[in-house]
């Protein structure tokens, strides 16, 4: 499940025809949005991405993503600090089952991760920094991720950027989960044992735009009834006040929106709501013109 935290993944894969799943939504008196389901981590084949995608972001006046990483306040560092780090005097072999927490340290080893400072770090959020180390080793970096790409192009030309929530805000529904999830741990250190596979997957299920594809690979299916609803409910309070702050935008503010691709599906998600509210949505799946789009 922590994969979603950290997903979807880049690999070497042809992007000519790439289809990703993106909407243009609008309402009469209100703004229009286009709206785009996000990679978080990238890598140069990635780019150039669809030219009808490209030309929405230009022609929006504001790009609005979940987290603008270049607005971390020192409030957010501190927060993020107390809610990643075990209470002293813990370590990582204090509050895991020895063999998981040795397993753990095998995983560890060959990313260089087994120092003092690591095992003073919540288990959670120790297999997401391995996440990143292990997807950074084999070229995949967050900084050519999609909402990063056009966070670095809005900054460009000066195009306003909105944040949906603070990163401390982002880390607390992880260490939320974390918490109430029974096999949270479990499953993330399986998902980190298996990236490697899991990237092609996920990054062909992207580019084609398949999100019942992308659920599959992102959430799996074998999880306790209870983990399950704790991350349904996470995702439905997110999706809820993000519907809200959208909704809220002035008629003349049209919207460039990056979230995760998660968000755009399932029970109650963004897309839905917004239709429900009386957009009128239309999936964009090939080249369009300024002022045209084929369903």
């Amino acid at each position: 499940m922590v994969l979603f935290f950290v997903a979807t993944l880049v690999s070497q894969f042809c992007f000519a025809n790439s289809t990703p799943a993106f909407w243009q939504l609008t309402k009469q008196d209100h703004a229009t949005l286009h709206i785009l389901g996000s990679i978080h981590v990238g890598s140069e084949e990635l780019y150039p991405l669809p030219a009808h995608i490209e030309q929405a972001f230009n022609n929006a006046s504001q790009l609005i993503v979940e987290v603008d990483m270049s607005r971390v306040t020192k409030s957010d560092l501190e927060e993020v600090q107390r809610l990643t780090h075990l209470p002293n005097p813990q370590r990582l072999a204090d509050v895991m089952p020895i063999e998981q927490y040795r397993t753990l340290k095998a995983m560890l080893k060959p990313l260089g991760l087994n120092r003092p400072e690591v095992k003073a770090l919540q288990p959670w959020f120790v297999i997401i920094s391995a996440m990143h180390l292990k997807l950074e080793q084999i070229g995949y970096l967050a900084a050519m991720g999609i909402d990063q790409h056009f966070i670095q192009s809005a900054n460009k030309v000066k195009k306003p950027i909105v944040q949906l929530e603070n990163m401390q805000k982002q880390i607390w529904y992880m260490s939320q989960l974390a918490q109430e999830s029974e096999e949270f741990v479990e499953q993330s250190m399986k998902e980190l044992a298996e990236i490697d596979q899991l990237a092609p997957k996920l990054l062909e299920a992207w580019s084609q735009g398949n999100l019942s594809k992308l659920t599959t690979l992102l959430i799996a299916n074998d999880q306790p009834e209870k983990d399950l609803n704790a991350f349904q409910t996470m995702m439905l309070e997110r999706n809820q006040d993000w519907f809200e702050q959208l909704t809220a935008l002035p008629k003349e503010s049209d919207a460039f929106i990056v979230v995760g691709t998660l968000h755009l599906t399932g029970e109650s998600n963004l897309i839905e709501l917004l239709e429900q509210s009386g957009y009128q949505v239309t999936s964009i799946a090939q080249e369009i013109e300024p002022a045209s789009v084929v369903d």
